[in-house]
């Protein structure tokens, strides 16, 4: 963490308290961003959990445990968990059960989890729900799943670094880097 604040002090030229305040800030932001996803997953998660067990689904639990940690993969994770308890269900309780499942899986990463999501991860980091999709839509085309998962806090981090910068005059024109006093 001290590495850090020293070397974005020493390369942006800002104060070591401000370097702290960034450090800190992305810190909290990461934490945010992943409390809010496990927030998010947990009510999903609970929303198709309650016909799993009261239509005696086998697997509930192993299906709860896919839903919820494929709940941190944005837009696709929590679709492929669902299409897993949808399979499950159809497999053991025929087609009305599949479709009571499918309803609830529908509701959960619909209407709610975009509800849920949007005030959690929203609200919290500052974002707009567009920018939330378009990052994560950018972040697996160029990236894959493991960037699809990280674009929404980098992209929070970013944000607010840009931000603090800002702030601390870095932007400004007395205070603009010369590129040749930084390859030296």
């Amino acid at each position: 963490s001290d590495m850090i604040q020293n070397w974005l002090s020493k390369r942006v030229r800002i104060s070591s308290q401000a370097g702290a305040n960034i450090v800190q800030d992305s810190g909290q932001t990461i934490l945010v961003y992943f409390r809010g996803t496990a927030l998010t997953a947990l009510i999903t998660s609970i929303v198709v959990g309650i016909p799993l067990i009261w239509l005696n689904v086998p697997l509930v639990g192993s299906i709860l445990i896919i839903y919820f940690f494929t709940s941190f993969i944005p837009y696709l994770g929590a679709w492929i968990a669902g299409a897993f308890a949808v399979l499950i269900a159809l497999g053991s309780g025929g087609i009305e059960t599949a479709l009571i499942i499918l309803i609830a899986v529908i509701v959960s990463n619909g209407v709610l989890q975009a509800v849920v999501s949007s005030w959690a991860l929203g609200s919290m980091l500052k974002i707009y729900p567009l920018l939330i999709f378009l990052v994560t839509i950018i972040a697996g085309i160029v990236g894959g799943i493991l960037l699809m998962i990280l674009a929404v806090p980098l992209t929070a981090i970013a944000m607010q670094m840009i931000s603090s910068l800002r702030q601390e005059g870095v932007f400004s024109d007395e205070n603009s880097l010369n590129l040749d006093d930084t390859a030296a």
